[in-house]
C-alpha cells in the first residue's frame, strides 16, 4: 500500500509516550478517533488524486513510537444487501444503489475464479441467468466499501455500496511523528492482513525508514478536539 498520509490528532498525553493516550472522543466533522482502555473506534479520510474515508474498530498496541491497530469484524453500517423479494423468474435481477456509483461487478464459481462481469444498466440493475454459473458476485467502485455476496435462486436483491473503506481483520500500523500536551502526529505506514506478521521495534523502524523514501502525495493535516 502506497497511500501516505499525516494526521495530527488532538489527544491529552503525557510527556511519557508509551501507554499514555487517554481515553476519549477526538472528532473533526466527519473524522473522529474514539479511545477507551483497550480499543479504538476511528473514522479518517486519506487524500490523493481522490479523497476517500476509512474506517474500522480494533484493540491497539503502543511500541516505542508507533501506535498498532488491530482491527476485527466492523458492527457499523457497510456495503450490504439491503432487501430481497421473491421472485417466480429464473433470472436473478440485482439493484445497485446508489445508481450513480458505476461499480464493478465480477461473479466467481465455487472454486471463486471469476467467470463473469457484469456491468449496471443505466436504473443500477445487473441480471445474472442460471447459465452464468456464478456462486458468489464482488461489488467494488472507487471510494466505496467492497463487497462480496451470494445470490441464492428465486430472488432479487437490492444492494446498497457504502462510501469509504471499511478495514477488517486487519492491522494498521502509524508512526508516532511528534507529540506534546496538546496533539499527536500520525503517519499511516502500513496496512496488512491480521496476524501477518509479529512487530518489534526493530522491525518497525525498518518500516519507517522504507516508507520515508517512498512517500509521494500531499500531507493531510486534521485537528481532532476531544469531546
Amino acid at each position: 500500500m502506497r497511500t501516505f498520509t499525516i494526521v495530527f490528532f488532538t489527544f491529552l498525553l503525557q510527556p511519557n509516550l508509551v501507554a499514555q493516550i487517554s481515553e476519549g472522543n477526538y472528532v473533526s466533522n466527519q473524522e473522529f478517533f474514539t479511545i477507551t482502555q483497550d480499543s479504538i473506534n476511528f473514522q479518517f479520510e486519506i487524500k490523493s488524486a481522490f479523497t476517500i474515508t476509512h474506517r474500522g474498530i480494533g484493540s491497539y498496541q503502543i511500541i516505542d513510537n508507533f501506535l498498532i491497530i488491530y482491527t476485527t469484524k466492523y458492527a457499523g453500517i457497510k456495503s450490504r444487501v439491503l432487501d430481497s423479494v421473491p421472485s417466480n423468474l429464473e433470472l436473478i435481477k440485482v439493484h445497485v444503489l446508489p445508481i450513480d456509483t458505476f461499480p464493478v461487478a465480477v461473479g466467481k464459481n465455487s472454486k471463486g475464479k471469476v467467470v463473469k462481469g457484469y456491468t449496471p444498466n443505466q436504473l443500477g440493475y445487473i441480471t445474472i441467468t442460471p447459465d452464468d454459473n456464478i456462486k458468489s458476485v464482488v461489488f467494488s467502485s472507487l471510494g466505496y466499501d467492497p463487497l462480496t455476496t451470494h445470490f441464492g435462486k428465486d430472488f432479487d436483491y437490492t444492494v446498497n455500496l457504502v462510501e469509504g473503506e471499511t478495514f477488517e481483520n486487519k492491522n494498521l500500523v502509524f508512526a508516532i511523528n511528534e507529540l506534546d500536551q496538546n496533539f499527536i502526529s500520525l503517519s499511516l505506514l502500513e496496512v496488512l492482513d491480521k496476524n501477518e506478521k509479529e512487530y518489534t521495534i526493530k522491525s518497525l523502524n525498518k518500516l519507517k525508514r522504507k516508507r520515508d523514501k517512498n512517500t509521494f502525495n500531499t500531507q493531510t493535516l486534521l485537528e481532532l478536539n476531544r469531546r
